[in-house]
């Protein structure tokens, strides 16, 4: 699955301000709207990026961007949590 995401000039992400994880969007007609209305820093551009699902990114997605250990650990950590609650 792909998504599109909004890359500010320094090379991060625009994150969602209630969960901290990079916001991503199903088009680029959306994610250009978004960056319309404020969403990313000055300048930022939309790309498009493979996603996996990830119960602890935006929506239950994250781009692939990370190493995949990172990617299972996040998960383990997730899992874990839910054990507790």
């Amino acid at each position: 699955m792909t998504g599109w995401f909004l890359k500010n000039s320094d090379g991060s992400f625009a994150k969602s301000i209630k969960t901290g994880t990079e916001i991503w969007f199903p088009s680029e007609k959306r994610a250009l709207e978004a960056c319309d209305n404020g969403y990313g820093d000055e300048g930022a551009e939309p790309i498009e990026l493979e996603m996996v699902s990830n119960p602890s990114g935006y929506n239950g997605w994250k781009p692939i961007m990370e190493n995949k250990m990172n990617i299972i650990k996040s998960i383990i950590r997730e899992e874990i949590k839910k054990m507790y609650r």
